[in-house]
């Protein structure tokens, strides 16, 4: 679908997000993150831990190196729902935003260069606004404002308990399935 960028938000425990990554690790071949097939340029910056900002949104996102090879590559995030966490990725997507902005003589441009596909794992965990009636919670906030931060995404949301997510408030932009939503049938063998 032409996603460039993908933010995986897996849960807020560490084991979740450590079980989501390695199976990314493994579905793209990542090695030490990376995975270089001229088919594939796939990196992953949570390889080994969570989006703590230990690096600079330069390296991150292989700024430089797309400066100097020229190679593009789809980006996918592994994050928990953590709001230390989550104002990180914020920030460094605003540094990321400038940075394109800089560059643009020489092609760059983050709404096309970054467009996102958000994938909201165990949905109705810390996404939904708890506190309708006052100020939003605060990861269900740092969720609108990462949405707010990609001029182009789409946020897919799933879990096995969705009727928090289904008494949502219809306008919202994280958590409530205003697109769709999908049931999820048992596979049962017919017999006879």
């Amino acid at each position: 679908a032409g996603y460039k960028l993908f933010i995986v938000l897996a849960g807020d425990k560490s084991s979740l997000r450590r079980q989501s990554q390695e199976r990314i690790n493994q579905a793209f071949d990542l090695v030490n993150g990376v995975n270089n097939r001229q088919d594939m340029l796939i990196q992953s910056p949570t390889h080994r831990d969570d989006y703590d900002g230990g690096d600079s949104f330069m390296s991150a996102f292989m700024c430089a190196h797309r400066l100097r090879y020229g190679k593009e590559y789809r980006n996918i995030v592994v994050i928990k729902k953590n709001v230390h966490l989550l104002n990180r990725l914020i920030k460094d997507l605003g540094q990321l935003r400038q940075w394109c902005r800089d560059h643009v003589g020489r092609g760059f441009d983050f709404s096309s260069d970054y467009n996102c596909m958000i994938i909201d794992d165990e949905a109705d965990y810390a996404s939904l606004d708890t506190n309708p009636l006052g100020s939003p919670s605060p990861i269900h906030a740092d969720l609108i404002e990462l949405r707010e931060s990609l001029p182009r995404n789409c946020y897919a949301a799933y879990t096995a308990t969705p009727q928090g997510c289904l008494s949502s408030n219809p306008n919202d932009p994280v958590g409530y399935p205003k697109d769709f939503f999908w049931l999820l049938e048992p596979f049962v063998e017919e017999v006879n």
